[in-house]
């Protein structure tokens, strides 16, 4: 089973209440940086640096950590949470499956 408590990271604990509480994406991503969770956390790294990404408008930041997180944690819950998400770059739009 696949690790999920990001009180075990203390950089992700603190990027998760910018993203969510906070409203503050930009700050996330620059925690998110510098972070350094234990391997079995590395699914969440990637899901909150799309989702930041996505919320501070870097859309490619944002694809490619979907991107990561579908090709190298397919089965992870946070792949799931990604499913359906739309990510557009002008013209073109880019869905996960």
């Amino acid at each position: 089973m696949e690790d999920t408590d990001p009180a075990k990271s203390p950089a992700l604990s603190q990027a998760l209440q910018m993203v969510y509480v906070h409203n503050n994406p930009g700050g996330a991503l620059r925690v998110l940086r510098a972070a350094r969770p234990p391997e079995s956390l590395f699914p969440l790294l990637l899901y909150i640096r799309a989702r930041a990404a996505l919320l501070a408008n870097d859309r490619k930041l944002a694809a490619w950590n979907v991107y990561l997180l579908k090709i190298l944690y397919p089965d992870s819950p946070w792949t799931k949470r990604v499913r359906g998400w739309y990510i557009h770059f002008g013209a073109w739009r880019w869905v996960i499956f």
